[in-house]
């Protein structure tokens, strides 16, 4: 947790026509010169190849909690790391576009690759800890979002999904935190 907490990590997307979310879609605009100017507010790189998109975006792994102080395990790692891939999805995505033009794609900060055998520990550990149980109709589920890794399990059936937020903290304070 130290090398994440000190070097924090990269995001990097790659919004290729015909493949996961369009740039369009995602920054819900057409306008190239309105993606640039969100980037460049939001911290971003970004760079262009032909009509596909690259993004940089740099950020904490590891956070305080705004009312404990506790470091949280606070990122999207498993979202974007390739390790996370099915192995034949993987291979075949590697294959296709390399590994700079996967369509995601996280390392440290600093740009060096987070090895597999990291995410393989980091993969462990929220299994080792999942909590699970079978969705009934009124069940209802309530968390802080900060100190628990949260998913779904499938769940068949009409339904409805409410979410409550509490208080809403940025970025900028919860790094602010990390010091104090």
């Amino acid at each position: 947790m130290r090398r994440f907490e000190e070097a924090e990590v990269v995001y990097v997307r790659n919004f290729t026509e015909g493949l996961d979310v369009p740039w369009q879609e995602f920054f819900k605009t057409e306008d190239r010169a309105a993606v640039e100017r969100r980037c460049r507010d939001e911290g971003m790189e970004f760079s262009w190849r032909g009509n596909d998109l690259q993004t940089r975006q740099r950020g904490p792994a590891v956070v305080r909690h705004p009312r404990t102080g506790e470091a949280v395990w606070f990122n999207q790692l498993q979202l974007h790391h390739p390790a996370c891939l099915e192995p034949e999805v993987r291979s075949s995505m590697l294959a296709l576009f390399g590994e700079a033009r996967l369509p995601r794609n996280v390392t440290f900060g600093d740009g060096t690759p987070i090895p597999d055998a990291v995410m393989d520990r980091i993969s462990a550990a929220y299994w080792d800890n999942a909590v699970s149980f079978p969705w009934r109709r009124g069940d209802i589920l309530m968390l802080d979002n900060m100190r628990v890794a949260h998913a779904r399990n499938p769940f068949t059936g009409p339904r409805k999904i409410v979410v409550g937020m509490g208080s809403m903290f940025g970025v900028e304070q919860l790094t602010a935190r990390a010091g104090a």
